[in-house]
């Protein structure tokens, strides 16, 4: 979701490095972009037997660049 509007699904993979994701500029508002993650199916370390931690993880996020085009 930007700015709560749905925008795209993306299906990624183990080995996937970089999303683009494109805004309409018509959706923001008072020149803030809010991007929510929602992943469904999601497993912890445990149920895939790499460690007994239980929480159930989503997207590690490293770095964010935002560029207008």
């Amino acid at each position: 979701l930007v700015n709560d509007i749905f925008n795209k699904s993306y299906k990624l993979s183990d080995d996937e490095t970089e999303i683009e994701i494109f805004i309409d500029k018509k959706i923001i508002k008072n020149n803030e972009i809010k991007i929510d993650f929602i992943f469904k199916k999601l497993v912890s370390p445990d149920e895939v037997l790499e460690s007994p931690d239980s929480r159930k993880l989503g997207l590690l996020i490293k770095s964010i660049n935002i560029t207008r085009i």
